[in-house]
Parts: C-alpha cells; sequence; structure tokens
C-alpha cells in the first residue's frame, strides 16, 4: 500500500522593524499557504566560474527537477558577508531576467497559488507593450509584418478585428518576425498596415541559476510545493 503523507499550513511573515525618530515605522505582513506537502532546502556553493543551475522546472520531477504546476514558494539567502550573486531567471520562451543578490539578502518568488510557476513572468529589452503599424490581414489567423524583433508566441494581441482574447500561437522566425499566427482568425475584412497592440505574455519558469561575484559564495534555496 502506498504510504500517505500528512498536509500543512506554510505561514509566512514578513516583519519590517524600525523606531524612526521615536516613532514606531514598521510593519508586519502576514501570508499563509495551505495544503503544503513537502519541503525542499538545501546550502550550496556558487562560484565567479559560472553559472550553476541551482533549480529547474517542468512536468515531471527527476534529479535538481522540480514539477513546475506544485510549487508554491520560494527563497533563496544569499549567506555570504562579503560578495553578491547574480541570479537568473529563464522561462519557457528563454527569455531571462538577471538580479544582483547582495550579501545577506534574500529574494522571493512567488508563484501562482493554484498554478505554481506556470506562467509567472515574461521579458524583454524593449518595452512590453508595444504597437505594430505594418500588420497586413483578412479574416485568417495569419498576419503578416515588417519584420519585428519584439513579436513573441503567447503575446496578447488587441486591435481593429482582432477577436477578443487573441494570442500570438506561432511566428515564423524568432526574433525576425515577419508572420504569425492568432490563436483565432480576425474578423471584417482585409486590413493593410493596420496598427495592433501586442501585450506582455507570460511563460513558464524553468530555470534558476546562480553565479557569485569576487569569491565563492554560499546560497539557501528553500521552497514549498503542494
Amino acid at each position: 500500500m502506498a504510504r500517505s503523507y500528512g498536509t500543512a499550513t506554510l505561514t509566512l511573515t514578513v516583519t519590517e522593524a524600525i523606531t524612526l525618530n521615536s516613532k514606531d515605522e514598521g510593519q508586519t505582513h502576514v501570508h499563509t499557504i495551505a495544503s503544503i506537502s513537502d519541503i525542499y532546502r538545501r546550502t550550496m556553493t556558487t562560484t565567479t566560474s559560472t553559472d550553476t543551475n541551482i533549480a529547474t522546472f517542468s512536468s515531471a520531477f527527476g534529479v535538481g527537477q522540480f514539477v513546475a504546476a506544485d510549487m508554491r514558494y520560494i527563497r533563496i539567502s544569499n549567506l555570504d558577508n562579503t560578495n553578491h550573486v547574480i541570479l537568473t531567471l529563464t522561462n519557457s520562451n528563454s527569455d531571462e531576467v538577471a538580479i544582483k543578490l547582495d550579501k545577506g539578502q534574500s529574494f522571493i518568488v512567488c508563484p501562482d497559488l493554484s498554478g505554481g510557476v506556470a506562467d509567472i513572468f515574461d521579458a524583454n529589452q524593449q518595452a512590453l507593450t508595444f504597437t505594430d503599424a505594418t500588420c497586413d490581414y483578412d479574416d485568417d489567423p495569419t498576419i503578416t509584418c515588417d519584420a519585428s524583433a519584439k513579436i513573441g508566441v503567447g503575446m496578447g494581441v488587441s486591435g481593429t478585428g482582432i477577436p477578443a482574447d487573441a494570442t500570438v500561437s506561432s511566428v515564423n522566425t524568432v526574433g525576425a518576425v515577419t508572420s504569425f499566427e492568432l490563436s483565432a482568425a480576425t474578423t471584417g475584412g482585409a486590413v493593410t498596415n493596420g496598427t495592433l497592440t501586442f501585450t506582455p505574455g507570460v511563460q513558464d519558469l524553468t530555470t534558476i541559476s546562480a553565479k557569485a561575484d569576487g569569491g565563492s559564495v554560499d546560497i539557501e534555496l528553500y521552497m514549498a510545493m503542494v
């Protein structure tokens, strides 16, 4: 018979404690996450030579790999008293965000409370919301445009003849898009050089990596899962 494990509620307490000019300016915020069934805690050393993957997320559990949909809380703490680390978060669209985590500080990833780390962030070197005034379409999911480095899979699309909640389902050439497929066909007939608005399409968190600055750094990874 399979062994049955219990669950518990994780309580997160953030307290800012400070008295400034004889006045208490502190605050406390308490948040609870129910039905936690597993805790992963590890201290590891990162070096200056290369990025070290500290956690990856997918649909299946494996060595160093966790089920994306099960994640509810992730904290990375820099245990060093001298050097910082650079954390790199990568999503399923291969977008990356780099974050400096200085000595003694912590960084918290806040997963979706029902979907885990699926669809939680997007990244772009330019504005995440933008318009493109070179779009041609005619009652079809296919839209052509001048070459664009901004358009990407998962982005929301709006404009004349674009169905509500339409998104970019595929592109012909990543980084130099000249045509893309909508999640639904356009309506209202032919449009030439139409102006469409593109909004961020959040993607799954797939990898967290770390690289030390100035010397090896110990970091703590703490994660809670349902």
